[in-house]
């Protein structure tokens, strides 16, 4: 990692060596050594709340307790938030994060909290003062460098391809859907299977985040209610060409979902990526096109059964 960080990723490694007592040495000595052990090696990992830096400051805390005496404000922000900077480069990858967690992400975080972050972590340490009988010391007694790239690699904000991209698609979506309620033309395969399939693998995703998984980071999600697994229903129907009398007024209940996801965006506590509203904006509008375009009569139906198309015989 020392060789990997500088000369791949352009990372910086600075070693922070701690002023502690020989009490303290043997304690932080004897406990790393214990946590070596196989039967203690792996632990139920945490991404904000247990992690490689964490346990840093857990262990820190244990070791030093009352003489660990740190001054340091809330960073201000909310966990969620305090990511942001590590993913400007990484716009798709910012949408999935903030697509799984739900409403706890958006607490906001105090200085310890946000220890979680490596450079959060050593910048705490770094102000951080040990209680001695001799007084009071900088828990940092001396910091080196031990890698560092020749030009270090700064962050250069990626253009919101997300919100492009599901922008263009709901711009899609509205015109195929005017075009199907004119024509009455139940559904696209090209556009209604992937569409709905993709949507209904994103409700899987957040459900088991939810109700499954044990983060609770991933808990009380409201994209579930426009992300729902019960798509892949939809999309398998769509698919086969085939439907019953559920579609129609499952479509409509999707449609309400997703529009009050999006007039309701402004209101939610969760923080929402504009780009997620586009998406539920899109499946919204092709849900009530679908719908709307299953009532109108039309020279074709996608579910398979074709509509009766009544000919009337002109009379002389």
């Amino acid at each position: 990692m020392v060789a990997y960080y500088p000369a791949v990723e352009g990372r910086p490694l600075v070693e922070q060596w701690l002023d502690l007592d020989a009490d303290q040495r043997e304690e932080l000595f004897r406990f790393l050594e214990w946590n070596a052990l196989p039967e203690n090696a792996f632990y139920r990992y945490d991404f904000y709340y247990d992690n490689c830096a964490t346990r840093i400051r857990d262990l820190l805390e244990s070791v030093l307790g009352p003489s660990l005496q740190v001054d340091a404000p809330d960073p201000g922000v909310s966990m969620r938030q305090l990511l942001d900077p590590y993913l400007t480069e990484k716009p798709f990858l910012h949408l999935g994060m903030d697509f799984g967690q739900g409403v706890k992400a958006d607490v906001p975080a105090s200085v310890r909290d946000a220890l979680f972050l490596p450079d959060h972590l050593a910048s705490w340490v770094a102000g951080a003062r040990r209680l001695a009988s001799d007084g009071e010391a900088s828990l940092v007694s001396s910091t080196d460098s031990i890698g560092w790239a020749a030009e270090r690699a700064t962050r250069q904000p990626s253009p919101p391809w997300p919100s492009i991209l599901l922008g263009a698609l709901l711009v899609l979506v509205l015109v195929v859907s005017a075009v199907d309620v004119g024509s009455g033309r139940d559904s696209r395969w090209w556009l209604d299977v992937p569409l709905f399939g993709f949507l209904g693998i994103a409700g899987l995703f957040v459900a088991f985040l939810w109700f499954v998984s044990l983060h609770e980071v991933g808990r009380h999600n409201v994209n579930l209610v426009w992300a729902l697994p019960t798509h892949l229903g939809l999309a398998w129907a769509l698919a086969r060409r085939s439907g019953g009398r559920w579609v129609a007024p499952y479509l409509w209940l999707t449609a309400g979902l997703a529009t009050m996801f999006v007039l309701g965006w402004p209101l939610w506590t969760q923080e929402v990526p504009f780009a997620l509203v586009l998406l539920a904006a899109a499946a919204g509008a092709r849900s009530a096109g679908l719908a709307v375009a299953r009532q109108r009569p039309g020279p074709a139906a996608g579910f398979g059964n074709r509509r009766e198309s009544g000919s009337r015989v002109g009379e002389a």
